[in-house]
């Protein structure tokens, strides 16, 4: 499913399409109720009607929830708009850890302060079975 700018999924209103991978789609949105950004990460219809995919899906929901971590988007809601999951999570501007290495755009402390992180460990610990690359989900203010 494609979301449109200005499209309300309960009470989040879509802002913009931010990325797009082989599981769905990711996009910003404002939190009317409490007036705060969030990132919706919403499946492909396809992804969402493999029972394989939407239980790897689930897994990395909950996985990310028991995390806690300054660096680690915490999960708000797992809902479903028109069938398809979606997952709401803090918005932080700069990006994630991979595109900030693969930009090159960390400076000397921030590599020091990313590498004497738990927060690659703990996401570690919490992955088992999990594939994706857990860098996408380690956030901070890169920018």
């Amino acid at each position: 499913m494609t979301l449109q700018p200005g499209q309300e999924i309960g009470t989040y209103r879509v802002l913009q399409k931010i990325g797009e991978g082989g599981f769905g789609a990711v996009y910003t949105a404002d939190d009317t109720a409490i007036g705060r950004p969030v990132v919706l990460k919403v499946l492909t219809t396809d992804v969402a009607g493999n029972q394989e995919m939407l239980q790897r899906f689930q897994r990395e929901v909950e996985m990310i929830a028991r995390l806690e971590h300054p660096y680690i988007l915490p999960v708000y809601e797992f809902g479903q708009v028109e069938g398809d999951p979606y997952i709401a999570m803090r918005y932080m501007r700069g990006g994630s850890l991979y595109d900030a290495l693969r930009k090159g755009s960390l400076s000397a402390a921030q590599e020091q302060e990313c590498a004497g992180s738990s927060c690659p460990h703990a996401a570690q610990d919490q992955q088992d079975d999990h594939k994706d690359d857990e860098r996408a989900s380690i956030t901070g203010s890169w920018i």
